[in-house]
Parts: C-alpha cells; sequence; structure tokens
C-alpha cells in the first residue's frame, strides 16, 4: 500500500476514507500487506537510478502490516471504531463465495470477489536489498501516517 496525498484520492486514500467514515464492513480480513509513502518510492526509484545494478529488482516497502493492525493504527489515530472481528483463511473464503454469488445477480463495484480474494493473501516484502544497495532508508509507516492523514482532512477527504 503506497500511501500519500496526490492530486485525487488514491485506492489507499479510498481506504482511509472508509475507515474514517467507518464504512467498513464488520469482518476484518485475514491479509497483510507492505506498507510504504509514496515519497520514499519516489525517493527509491531516483535511488535506483542513480546507484543501482542493472538486471536487479528493487522492492520498495518500509513495513509489512496485517490488515487488522492497519486497521486498528488509522482507527486510532483518527479515535473512530474500526471492525474487530478477525477472520481466518477458511471463514474469509467464504466470505468471498458469498460475494460471487451476489456478485452474479447484482454486480458488486467496489468489494469485487477478487478484491474480496485479494485481502485474504499476505503481499508481504523485504527491502533489504534497496536499503543495502541503495541506501535507502524509508520513513517509518507511524510517523508517515499522522502527516497523510491531516492532509487528507485538510483536503476534505476523509
Amino acid at each position: 500500500m503506497i500511501h500519500g496525498v496526490g492530486s485525487r484520492p488514491s485506492n489507499s486514500n479510498r481506504l482511509l476514507q472508509r475507515i474514517a467514515r467507518r464504512e467498513l464492513p464488520p469482518l476484518v480480513p485475514p491479509g497483510s500487506l507492505a506498507v510504504v509513502s509514496v515519497g520514499d518510492v519516489a525517493d527509491g526509484i531516483l535511488r535506483a537510478l542513480e546507484r543501482g545494478r542493472a538486471g536487479r529488482r528493487y522492492l520498495l516497502t518500509e513495513s509489512n502490516l496485517s490488515i487488522a493492525d492497519l486497521y486498528r493504527r488509522v482507527g486510532g489515530l483518527l479515535g473512530v471504531r474500526v471492525p474487530q472481528l478477525e477472520t481466518g483463511r477458511l471463514a474469509w473464503s467464504a466470505v468471498c463465495a458469498g460475494a460471487a454469488l451476489v456478485d452474479r445477480v447484482r454486480p458488486l463495484e467496489l468489494a469485487t470477489p477478487q478484491a474480496l480474494r485479494l485481502l485474504g493473501r499476505h503481499f508481504c516484502f523485504d527491502a533489504r536489498r534497496a536499503r543495502e544497495e541503495l541506501g535507502w532508508s524509508p520513513r517509518p509507516f507511524d510517523a508517515v501516517l499522522p502527516e497523510v492523514l491531516r492532509e487528507l482532512a485538510a483536503r476534505g477527504w476523509l
């Protein structure tokens, strides 16, 4: 999840909006994801262009969080309650199957069956190579998140 503020709300920012507006479903998906700020991604790309070795891949991520942990951190900063009912993989598979049935009758726009399946997966990555070979040092998620939330609120996006 690349977080930051751009000229319009991104999918990442839409998730933050949904947390702020208490629009999340009651179940917490079992997945996890890598997080990094957009500024750190830009810095990492520039470093890769300047110092990277040809043919090498550099993963740019600050840390990996469970979706439950992401909800808790954002909710804590915003002072809003977030869903607490964490689901296991089997229960989440049932949720996805149910969504697929509903989608056949009435197409789902935001929570498509495909999107829900992805929320049950673990997208965790290791940026060790970028840190060591490029000297890349992203800012901690917990330091950047309050800034992002303040900027989103100032723009009326939360």
